[in-house]
């Protein structure tokens, strides 16, 4: 007899990640969230009641980590991508101001290329993101190189992050798409294995 599984709650939409409190003096008095949203981070500012007040743009879907003092009406954030190497930004609280605090020098120019995010739907029902980066005007017509890497499992979500080895694929006219967690979705590689035209193996899934 097959055994029948029950599954938890559905989660929130998005998940708080990563915060910072800046205890300086109202109206300025905040609270500064990292969201984990399909797979990237969003930043929030919010009041001390868990009001929303505004978000804090990033350069494009990619993690972000927050530092900084509390006494301080500043924060300071790491912000890297699939195309953006890993840089210091600094945020102000009075004037909402976001500048580059320090950026790596890197032999790599982001602006070439782009990542996308797209969702598929697997026959279980689960809504599965995944991020495609390439180089800017590549046609997606099934001749280009692709290296496709997935990961589920333990409620761990592969997040947009640079790679010097990604780079240098990416220079070689290589696409990579990545997904996030895959969720209860058994047949998750087969489906992608269809939708890019490979032929499964039975190693070809890494976990």
């Amino acid at each position: 007899m097959a055994q029948k599984w029950s599954y938890p709650p559905a989660r929130r939409a998005d998940v708080a990640d990563d915060y910072h409190g800046i205890k300086v003096p109202d109206p300025y008095r905040c609270l500064v969230a990292g969201y984990l949203k399909d797979a990237h981070i969003v930043l929030r500012v919010l009041s001390l009641d868990g009001d929303f007040l505004r978000e804090i743009e990033l350069p494009g879907p990619g993690m972000a980590y927050i530092s900084g003092k509390r006494e301080e009406p500043e924060m300071f954030y790491t912000y890297e991508s699939f195309t953006h190497p890993p840089t210091h930004f600094r945020y102000d609280v009075e004037s909402a101001a976001t500048s580059v605090f320090r950026a790596p020098e890197v032999d790599f120019d982001g602006s070439n290329y782009e990542s996308k995010q797209v969702f598929f739907q697997s026959r279980d029902g689960t809504r599965i993101p995944m991020f495609i980066t390439h180089r800017k005007g590549l046609k997606p017509d099934g001749s280009n190189p692709t290296l496709l890497y997935g990961y589920g499992g333990f409620n761990v979500s592969m997040t947009p992050g640079f790679s010097v080895t990604n780079t240098v694929w990416f220079e070689n006219g290589g696409g990579k798409p990545l997904s996030k967690e895959i969720e209860e979705s058994a047949d998750f590689y087969a489906f992608l294995f269809r939708i890019f035209g490979i032929e499964p193996r039975a190693d070809a899934a890494k976990s």
